[in-house]
């Protein structure tokens, strides 16, 4: 009876010592492969690489050529364009007065007729009713709010209060 536990007991020891065993190698070859990995990245920003690539050699040589002095570039000078008499326009001529030329291929066009332009009767302005007296406001919200909307600048402070103060857009549709 104590022989099949025991028996038991053993199995799982080693059982579990063989996975620690197998989990140890294992993470010991994946810390390995990320050092190297490590160092090879270290060595391509340091230029350390064994062979260099066409774009490697392309950008030696801009930094070559920048590191020139400027005594070693071979001068060049400019000399100002000249800029030659432009002729006077000529007087622009009405389009409608302009004679169309007509070819076979041309489709045909017609001259439309410009319409006159006409004034339109102006109306005055009317700011009050005629003939009725302004009655007194009868709280001080509303002779707040009459002086805030009759000033230049009342209109547009009462939208910024309102979108300051008003529910958000997202519940306004609702």
């Amino acid at each position: 009876m104590w022989g099949n536990g025991v028996i038991i007991f053993l199995v799982i020891v080693v059982l579990s010592a063989i996975i620690g065993a197998v989990s140890q190698v294992l993470k010991n070859q994946q810390q390995g492969q990320q050092a190297k990995a490590a160092r090879g990245r270290a060595d391509v920003r340091a230029g350390n690489r064994a062979g260099k690539d066409d774009v490697d050699r392309f950008l030696e040589e801009i930094d070559k050529l920048r590191s020139k002095k400027p005594e070693d570039k071979p001068r060049t000078t400019r000399t100002a364009p000249v800029v030659a008499k432009r002729a006077a326009p000529a007087k622009a001529r009405p389009i409608a007065a302009t004679p169309v030329a007509r070819s076979a291929s041309a489709r045909s066009v017609e001259q439309l007729p410009i319409a006159p332009i006409v004034s339109l009767p102006t109306t005055p302005v009317v700011s009050r009713t005629a003939g009725k007296a302004k009655q007194p406001l009868k709280n001080d919200f509303a002779r707040q709010m009459s002086a805030l909307l009759s000033s230049k600048h009342g209109v547009p402070a009462a939208f910024v209060m309102q979108e300051v103060f008003g529910p958000p857009k997202c519940r306004k549709g609702m």
